[in-house]
């Protein structure tokens, strides 16, 4: 049936022990605060669904709080009152993040919005930030896309002390 939950846990010296030892995070660790799922109970109500082959949670999916180059580990449990987890992969986040040197990034000669990256203080320019990078193509389309809010600041690094 689709009595089965996920969890993530903080990857630690003991992550690559073996699923079946006592001492594996996926048996003995709580799931981390980096993990935010859309409700507080979604950890613990969602269902991967009831196919055998694979599993899903994209109905209300988790959002992995960490800065670049991290990792958790994900752990699964065949239960929904589940008396142990069992590791089934790791989450990487990131290693980059890619800037457009100009908006929009495919520069066209035709395209009268071409806009150069924010230069000078006062005068107009673009910024255009692609999801994170991790491929080794290093291309700015080769992650997910971005979810939920941020805020960037700009600062000039040439100002008057």
């Amino acid at each position: 049936a689709g009595d089965n939950l996920i969890k993530y846990v903080e990857v630690t010296a003991d992550s690559d022990l073996p699923s079946w030892k006592d001492s594996h995070p996926c048996k003995v660790t709580t799931e981390t605060s980096a993990a935010e799922w859309p409700t507080v109970s979604a950890s613990e109500a969602l269902s991967g669904g009831i196919r055998a082959d694979y599993k899903v949670w994209y109905a209300q999916p988790v959002k992995i709080n960490k800065s670049l180059k991290k990792r958790v580990d994900v752990c699964y449990s065949n239960s929904k009152t589940p008396t142990y987890y069992f590791k089934v992969g790791v989450v990487k986040t990131a290693d980059h993040f890619a800037i457009a040197s100009k908006f929009p990034a495919h520069h066209d000669i035709s395209n009268t919005v071409n806009k150069s990256t924010v230069k000078y203080a006062g005068a107009e320019g673009s910024f255009t930030l692609f999801s994170g990078i991790s491929g080794t193509t290093r291309g700015p389309y080769d992650a997910n896309p971005f979810s939920g809010k941020a805020m960037a600041y700009f600062m000039s690094y040439d100002r008057e002390r």
